[in-house]
């Protein structure tokens, strides 16, 4: 599956910076194929961790839908904030 042409691995990392003003450093990289087709990184001042991990997930999927894919394949280290991306119950 991860070879295939409609298939995006996205990998992600969130930091916060402690020594100014608790700035949030949030950063995407998106692959199709073997291949990196985007990235993004953006930065954010006096926000939560996990506030600012979900904004990069939700980032990612709206990036993913964008293309022509089916399927997204998400690499994180906050697996909290992913299953809160796609509880439909908590956006109902």
């Amino acid at each position: 599956m991860v070879s295939s042409s409609f298939t995006l691995v996205v990998v992600t990392n969130t930091s916060t910076i402690l020594l100014r003003n608790m700035q949030t450093l949030s950063a995407a990289h998106f692959w199709k194929l073997g291949h990196q087709v985007s990235f993004f990184k953006a930065l954010a001042s006096r926000i939560t961790v996990s506030d600012a991990k979900l904004y990069t997930i939700r980032l990612e999927v709206y990036k993913g839908t964008s293309m022509d894919i089916k399927c997204i394949i998400l690499i994180t280290d906050f697996l909290g904030s992913a299953k809160k991306v796609v509880d439909l119950s908590v956006h109902s």
